[in-house]
């Protein structure tokens, strides 16, 4: 059974729900809403899921911090081997802070964008990794 990590502060149960129906094969550790991608770095650095979905922007304490550029930039420094597919309207920066977009698809660090939080259309996606 293929795992999928849903890092998100908003839309995590949402997107949980929905792709659970639309995808019952898969292992979704994570069913609701987080506020740190950084405290799982250690569950996903042992577990090595398939496929992390990863929002940019997470509550901080006077404002919104980019903690997925940051979480993002310690799993490559690890060199970890999963799939990462950017769930944010901010996805394209996100990229953008490692690798140019095509470099970042090239080494298969990134394997999507998606700006929409919408379970079926990020399911597609997911079925075609």
């Amino acid at each position: 059974m293929a795992t999928c990590y849903i890092l998100d502060d908003q839309y995590g149960e949402k997107l949980y729900e929905e792709l659970e129906q639309e995808l019952p094969d898969r292992d979704f550790p994570v069913k609701g809403n987080i506020y740190n991608p950084l405290s799982y770095l250690e569950e996903i650095l042992e577990k090595k899921p398939e496929v992390i979905l990863l929002d940019n922007y997470f509550p901080g304490e006077t404002r919104e911090e980019a903690l997925g550029e940051e979480f993002l930039g310690q799993l490559l420094e690890r060199r970890i081997q999963t799939q990462i597919i950017c769930i944010s309207d901010y996805g394209q920066k996100l990229l953008e802070r490692f690798f140019s977009r095509e470099e970042a698809y090239e080494k298969g660090f990134i394997k999507g964008r998606v700006a929409s939080k919408d379970g079926k259309e990020i399911a597609k996606i997911l079925t075609r990794l």
